[in-house]
C-alpha cells in the first residue's frame, strides 16, 4: 500500500495538497533534498543523517512518501548595524538595527575573488525567515507530499519493474504536480539517460511538469565571469532536450550541503527550495488514474512476438484448411480468410475509436514553456529584456491557455497569447535576487491534434465501408456453404479470441490498470521471447473478465478501474470459478490480499499448447495434410491442426450454425452503430467549424 498520509485527519480546512515525485540516480541527492525541504519548512528540524545514506550506498530501496507542512516562507540575509535608536527599539523590540543584504548584487558589482569572500562571509550577518501572504493571522499551511524513489540506475531490476513500483505508490495520491529529476556531478551516464527516456516514453504527460535539479553546486561558480559551470549546464541541457523533445524546461541549482553555517549560502539554498515548491503550486497537475502510458521498447518487442505468433498460427490454419481435401479445402479456407480479415478490420476500427476517445477531448497539453529565474541571467536596476515563444517558428497549435508565474518581475508589452500561435513580452527584474518569470502555454488536445482527428474520422469511415462489404460477402458465401461453415465453427470461435488478443496487444498505449496487471505478473522481467506467454496470459485474463471492454468508457466518466483490484476477480469473492477450454480445466482465483496483488495465470495453455492436441492411439480416421512443406515451416504442429479441424467437424451441430448466424447479425448491427457514430462526429466537427 502507498504510504500517503490520511490528510483528512491532519490538514486544516481548505488546505491544499501538492504531490512531488523525485527521480534520479543513486546518490544524486533525492533524499538529501527532502531533508532540505523539511529544514526549509521548520528551522528547528534536525537533519536525519540515516535517511540520507552513506557515501557508497543508496539508502532508498522502496518508494517513501514524506509529508511536509509549510507556509512557504521567504528567507533573507540581514546585517547587524549596531544599536538602534529608541524609536526603532520600541517599534521592533530589537536590540540592534539590521539591514537586508542583497547578495545578488555581488554578482555584478564584485570581481570573482570578492564575490567568493562575500558568499563565505559569516561575521555580523544572519539568516531571517519571513512569511508572506496574509497580513493578519497565521498564513495557510500547505502540505507537500514528497515521493522518494529508488535510484534510476539500480541494476538489480528492470526499468519497467521500477516504474511499476513507483506507479503503485503514487496511485493513491491521485495527482502529480511536479516531477523532479535530480542530476549529480559528472556527465550523463548511459543508465541515467536510458532511465529518463523510459519515464518520458511511459508517461508523456509528465513531460509538461518535469524539472531538473542540479545538486552539488558550488555557489561560488555562479559569478557571471565564471563560465565553466554554465558551459557544463548547457551541455546537460542539450542532452535533456534530445530526450524530452523540447528545448526549454525548468532547471534549479542547489548545494545539498545542509550543514553549512554560511548565511548567504544557506539563504540561496532555502530560496531555491521555495522556487521549487512554488512551481509545484503553479503547474496544472497530471491525473494518475486518467493518464495514458506509452509502451517502452522492451514492451513493444515482446508484444510484436505475441502478434507474430498469432499471425503464424492464423496463416498455418488457413493453409491447412486449403489442403485438407480437394473438394472442400478452398471453401473452408475462404470462409476462414474472410472471417479473419473482418477481425483485422475491426481491430483497426477499435484503434481509431480509441484514438478519438483520447485526443478529441478538451484536456490541456503543454505547447511550450520558458522560465527565467537565475540571478546571473538578467541584471536588474531598470534593464529591460525580452522573452518570446513561438515567434520565428510558430507553435503547432493556437494557444488556449497562457499561465504566468511572476515574482519580483515587471511584465510589459505582451503580444500574442490566447488565440495566437506565439507569445512575446518584455520584462524587468525589480530585485537583485529571486526574480522569477515562468510562462506555460497550453492547447486543448482536440485543437492540438485537429488534423490527426480528421484523418482518424475519415479512416474509420473507410474501415467501416470495407468491413460492411466483407460482411455482405461472408453472409452470401455462408448461405451457399452451410455445411462447410459448420465444420470450422469452433475453430472460428477460438480464432476470435486470438484476434481480440492481437487487437489489445497491438495498441501503442496502455491504461494504468493494464500496465499494473502486466507488471504484477512480472511480464517484462525476462527476455521478450521468455515474456511473450506471460503477456498473452494477462491480456487473455483481462479479456475474459470483460474489463478491457469497459476501460475507455470508465475513463471518460472519470471512473477508472482501481489498479489494486485483481484483474482475475471472481464474481463472488472467496469462491473459485472453473471453466473448460479445449478440454483443459483452469481456475480463476479469488481476490488475493492487497499485499500480494499478483496476476495469476488463468489461461493454462501457451500459444504452442493451443495449437497442439493430444495424439490418439487410433489414427486411422485422421486425414493427412496435403502440403507437408507448409506444415514443417509453421510454428505449430500441422498434424495437430488437422486433427483439430477433423474433431471440430465431428462435434459441430445446428446450434453452432445458429451461433454463426447470430455473429453475422451482430456484425451488421455494429456496422450500423459505427455509421451513426461517424455521422455524429462529423456533425460535431462541422458545428465547431473545423
Amino acid at each position: 500500500m502507498s504510504n500517503v498520509p490520511e490528510t483528512s485527519k491532519l490538514m486544516p480546512p481548505q488546505s491544499k495538497i501538492f504531490n512531488i515525485l523525485l527521480l534520479g540516480e543513486t546518490q544524486s541527492g533525492k533524499s538529501t533534498f527532502i531533508e532540505g525541504v523539511q529544514k526549509f519548512a521548520n528551522e528547528n528540524y534536525v537533519i536525519n543523517e540515516s535517511a540520507i545514506g552513506g557515501r557508497n550506498l543508496s539508502h532508498t530501496s522502496e518508494v517513501h512518501c514524506s509529508p511536509v507542512y509549510t507556509d512557504i516562507p521567504v528567507y533573507e540575509v540581514v546585517e547587524d548595524r549596531g544599536p538602534p535608536d529608541a524609536g526603532v527599539r520600541k517599534r521592533y523590540n530589537a536590540s540592534s538595527t539590521v539591514e537586508r543584504v542583497n547578495y545578488g548584487q555581488f554578482m555584478f558589482e564584485c570581481n570573482q575573488e570578492d564575490f567568493e569572500d562575500q558568499l563565505n562571509r559569516r561575521k555580523n550577518i544572519h539568516i531571517r525567515r519571513r512569511v508572506t501572504g496574509k497580513e493578519e493571522g497565521k498564513p495557510d499551511r500547505v502540505l507537500f507530499n514528497l515521493f522518494d524513489t529508488p535510484g534510476l540506475n539500480d541494476t538489480n531490476s528492470r526499468d519497467e519493474t521500477q516504474v511499476a513500483k513507483i506507479f503503485k505508490a503514487i496511485w493513491d495520491a491521485g495527482d502529480i504536480h511536479l516531477v523532479i529529476i535530480t542530476v549529480g556531478k559528472g556527465q550523463f551516464s548511459p543508465a541515467l539517460r536510458k532511465a529518463i527516456e523510459t519515464y518520458v516514453k511511459l508517461f508523456p504527460e509528465f513531460n509538461g511538469i518535469m524539472a531538473f535539479l542540479h545538486t552539488s553546486i558550488d555557489y561560488t561558480e555562479l559569478h557571471p565571469q565564471k563560465h565553466l559551470l554554465r558551459s557544463h549546464l548547457d551541455e546537460k541541457s542539450k542532452i535533456l532536450s534530445e530526450i524530452m523533445g523540447r528545448s526549454s524546461f525548468p532547471h534549479f541549482l542547489i548545494d545539498c550541503d545542509l550543514d553549512t553555517r554560511k548565511p548567504i549560502q544557506r539563504c540561496i539554498t532555502q530560496n531555491t527550495i521555495r522556487k521549487i515548491l512554488k512551481l509545484a503550486q503553479f503547474n496544472r497537475p497530471v491525473s494518475i488514474p486518467r493518464t495514458t502510458m506509452t509502451k517502452t521498447l522492451v514492451m513493444s518487442e515482446t508484444d510484436k512476438l505475441v502478434i507474430d505468433k498469432y499471425q503464424s498460427f492464423s496463416k498455418t490454419v488457413e493453409e491447412t484448411l486449403r489442403f485438407k481435401d480437394k473438394e472442400q479445402g478452398d471453401i473452408l479456407a475462404e470462409i476462414y480468410r474472410m472471417e479473419t480479415e473482418i477481425g483485422i478490420i475491426e481491430s483497426k476500427m477499435k484503434a481509431a475509436e480509441e484514438f478519438l476517445l483520447k485526443h478529441n477531448v478538451d484536456d490541456l497539453d503543454v505547447l511550450a514553456e520558458k522560465r527565467v529565474d537565475q540571478d546571473w541571467e538578467v541584471k536588474p536596476t531598470g534593464t529591460i529584456s525580452q522573452i518570446s515563444i513561438g515567434v520565428n517558428q510558430p507553435l503547432p497549435a493556437n494557444i488556449d491557455i497562457c499561465d504566468k508565474l511572476i515574482h519580483c518581475v515587471q511584465l510589459s508589452n505582451e503580444h500574442g497569447g490566447e488565440g495566437s500561435s506565439f507569445w512575446v513580452a518584455k520584462y524587468t527584474r525589480t530585485t537583485w535576487q529571486n526574480g522569477v518569470l515562468h510562462v506555460k502555454l497550453y492547447a486543448k488536445r482536440s485543437n492540438k491534434y485537429s488534423k490527426e482527428i480528421e484523418r482518424a474520422i475519415q479512416h474509420l469511415k473507410e474501415l467501416t465501408n470495407a468491413r460492411n462489404s466483407l460482411v455482405q460477402q461472408l453472409t452470401a458465401f455462408s448461405k451457399e456453404s452451410t455445411s462447410q461453415r459448420k465444420e470450422i465453427e469452433e475453430l472460428l470461435i477460438r480464432d476470435k479470441r486470438y484476434r481480440d488478443l492481437v487487437r489489445c496487444v497491438s495498441q501503442e498505449t496502455l491504461q494504468p490498470y493494464v500496465f499494473l496487471a502486466l507488471s504484477q505478473n512480472r511480464s517484462y522481467e525476462g527476455t521478450p521471447k521468455e515474456n511473450m506467454n506471460k503477456v498473452a496470459d494477462v491480456y487473455m485474463g483481462l479479456l475474459d473478465s470483460g474489463k478491457l471492454e469497459l476501460t475507455y468508457q470508465q475513463v471518460q466518466d472519470n471512473k477508472p478501474l482501481d489498479p489494486t483490484d485483481n484483474v482475475m476477480d471472481s464474481d463472488d469473492e472467496g469462491e473459485i470459478q472453473t471453466d473448460q477450454i479445449d478440454d483443459v480445466e483452469y481456475t480463476m482465483p479469488a481476490k488475493p490480499a492487497l499485499d500480494d496483488r499478483r496476476i495469476v495465470q488463468t489461461i493454462p495453455r501457451s500459444f504452442d499448447s493451443h495449437a497442439e492436441t493430444k495424439q490418439t492411439k487410433d489414427n486411422t480416421n485422421t486425414k493427412p495434410v496435403r502440403n507437408e512443406r507448409v506444415a514443417k515451416n509453421a510454428d505449430i504442429s500441422s498434424k495437430g491442426t488437422a486433427e483439430d479441424i477433423d474433431a471440430l467437424g465431428n462435434v459441430c451441430n445446428e446450434k453452432n450454425f445458429k451461433l454463426l448466424v447470430a455473429r453475422v447479425e451482430q456484425l451488421e448491427k455494429m456496422h450500423y452503430s459505427m455509421q451513426t457514430e461517424i455521422k455524429r462526429l462529423q456533425d460535431v466537427a462541422q458545428a465547431d467549424g473545423k
